[in-house]
């Protein structure tokens, strides 16, 4: 007799699994065997969705009615309990009888297999409880796929598997795959799991179940006033205060609030909230879990960039100058222009012929209005210019003598089989169950005429050829191993030259346009410049032939290592490395031309 288990506060599903069984599946299940429906509800309320599941010609009975009926239930017959247990009178009665464990201990916000022994059966009594259907049907899933073979490891009843399913409501006015990329990752086996439902913020109507976590993912800059109002008063109190602020056109943050509602059911409400989608998804991949998402408010304010259009760039050193470093300069340049025009949104433009330029001599007269006019001439009108300090260039060439490689196959070990010494014969020779080999003449087995044949032929033939044949192996083997100890192995001895390079600096973008006057000239942005770039060559390789197998040449002596590389390749890798990095830490913490929304809410 099979028991499948649905309960309307907690979903349980009970089968029975035999001793060889490898694989279930609720369709075959269903469709296999006879099922008799257990429930506390009324047959025609539930009748569709037994169909749906795939019940055939299901026939209902009350709880009381089963225990009272249960001796007549067949080995093959399946028990589907759809029932609240709240309204289940006989719940003790069932567990005792039917259920391997005790409902009552169950959480109904948990996911739990347990296995027990079925008693009288030579198999397992299999319970899966979940919090809905959903997740009921994923975790038989998970099941048909598993190897139940451990099972006949164990005597008891042991559970295979238990974690907490958290539901979670989403709000947000971003699109739902937001919401989705950030649940995804933190659904992993192993772990607490979120059952999670998203709505828009136009569309949600302030409504949740008891228990149910709200999270609110906010894009401040196109959120509307009307979406404002609505989801206002559900929001962290710290967080609708922040709302409120008006840096947070500005500001990333982050925060949580418990709250109790009426029925005295204890929930969480999340908010994560951005002024763009880009540093949005930025917040998210911060708090990557409910539970990295702080008690009190956390506020990140962000560099507002995104009034800037045409930037110049340029490449300074300090250190010394010829075409080397001119070279590493213009490449610079060329490199911090490239990227950040492909990812920022700003109009960048290379002005290395302005290197020399007293640049901060300018800075720091302005506002003055000659000293403005000049250098905007001088920029091309520009509306800020990024300057990028080349502190160092460390480079190396460091050489390193590879273990020699071997070129000619190994000889196998002589394979010839050692020839075996002859039987000699014995007169009392007596094979297992069977009889002697030789009779008794005269007396003696060593009179049997057969006896004495064998002994001359195992002396005079046998024997002797024996000890040629041996000796011949001999010969061959010794020759063999000769040739093996002496013949000639090629070998490669090698050394590898490393290319190393290492770029440190600074960026610093400063303001040519804006509109409040002490604010022209000022470093509006700045942060360190780091990369590194390496390259491996071949830098001399000799063939090398040396006797025997046992014996292996030497390692080649590798130059000394210098303070200079010969390929401009590693530099520039270095030096692209670095204005990535560099163009990373903008868009991390600053908002830029790309984060701009045409239909932006003000």
């Amino acid at each position: 007799m099979r028991s499948l288990t649905y309960f309307a506060a907690a979903m349980i599903l009970l089968c029975s699994i035999s001793a060889q069984a490898r694989e279930v599946s609720l369709d075959r299940i269903l469709g296999e065997h006879r099922i008799t429906v257990v429930t506390t509800e009324k047959p025609e309320s539930i009748y569709r969705n037994l169909l749906d599941m795939g019940v055939r010609n299901p026939v209902t009975t009350t709880t009381t009615e089963l225990m009272i009926n249960k001796r007549n239930l067949k080995d093959k017959d399946s028990l589907l309990f759809i029932m609240d247990r709240k309204k289940a009178r006989r719940m003790i009665d069932l567990e005792e009888n039917l259920l391997p464990c005790r409902t009552a201990a169950i959480d109904p916000n948990e996911v739990i297999l347990f296995a027990a022994k079925a008693l009288g059966r030579n198999g397992w009594d299999i319970l899966i409880s979940a919090p809905n259907e959903k997740w009921l049907k994923w975790e038989l899933e998970r099941l048909s796929k598993s190897n139940l073979s451990m099972l006949a490891l164990q005597e008891r009843g042991t559970i295979l598997e238990r974690f907490r399913v958290k539901r979670l409501c989403v709000i947000s006015n971003e699109e739902k795959q937001v919401a989705a990329d950030w649940v995804a990752p933190q659904n992993q086996p192993g772990r607490d799991a979120i059952d999670w439902d998203f709505y828009p913020i136009d569309q949600w109507n302030g409504a949740a179940d008891g228990g149910t976590d709200l999270m609110f993912i906010i894009n401040s800059e196109t959120l509307t006033a009307k979406e404002k109002k609505s989801m206002l008063v559900y929001l962290p109190t710290t967080t609708q205060e922040w709302l409120a602020d008006s840096a947070s056109k500005q500001e990333n943050s982050a925060g949580k609030q418990t709250t109790t509602s009426a029925e005295n059911a204890t929930s969480n409400v999340f908010a994560v909230a951005a002024p763009s989608a880009r540093h949005l998804r930025l917040a998210l991949s911060k708090y990557a879990a409910l539970e990295y998402i702080p008690e009190a408010l956390e506020r990140t304010t962000l560099t507002d960039l995104r009034g800037y259009g045409k930037m110049v760039v340029i490449a300074r050193s300090a250190l010394r100058n010829n075409d080397s470093e001119n070279k590493i300069l213009d490449d610079l340049a060329g490199s911090l222009t490239s990227v950040m025009s492909s990812r920022t949104g700003f109009k960048c433009i290379s002005r290395q012929d302005l290197k020399e330029l007293a640049l901060e001599t300018y800075l720091n007269n302005l506002p003055n209005e000659n000293s403005s006019a000049d250098l905007r001439g001088k920029l091309e009108n520009a509306t800020a210019v990024a300057v990028i300090d080349l502190a160092d260039v460390n480079a190396q060439t460091s050489y390193t003598a590879n273990a020699p490689q071997c070129k000619t196959a190994v000889l196998p070990a002589f394979s010839e089989s050692k020839p075996s010494p002859p039987h000699e014969p014995n007169p009392d020779d007596k094979p297992l169950f069977c009889a002697h080999t030789y009779d008794e003449v005269n007396g003696s087995r060593a009179n049997d005429p057969h006896y004495i044949r064998d002994h001359n032929e195992y002396h005079n033939e046998k024997l002797p050829n024996y000890h040629r044949e041996l000796r011949r192996w001999e010969e061959r083997s010794q020759d063999y191993e000769r040739t093996r100890r002496d013949h000639d192995m090629e070998w490669i001895v090698s050394i590898t030259k490393t290319q190393q390079a290492k770029v440190t600096g600074n960026l610093r973008i400063y303001d040519l346009s804006s509109g409040e006057v002490e604010q022209v000239g000022k470093v509006v942005f700045s942060c360190p410049v780091t990369g590194s770039g390496a390259k491996d060559s071949l830098d001399q390789e000799d063939r090398v032939v040396v006797r025997g197998e046992e014996n292996r040449p030497q390692s080649l002596i590798p130059p000394d290592s210098t303070k200079s590389v010969s390929d401009q390749v590693v530099i520039n890798d270095a030096l692209r490395e670095a204005c990535t990095a560099a163009v990373n830490e903008l868009m991390k913490n600053a908002l830029l031309p790309i984060d701009i929304v045409s239909n932006a809410v003000n």
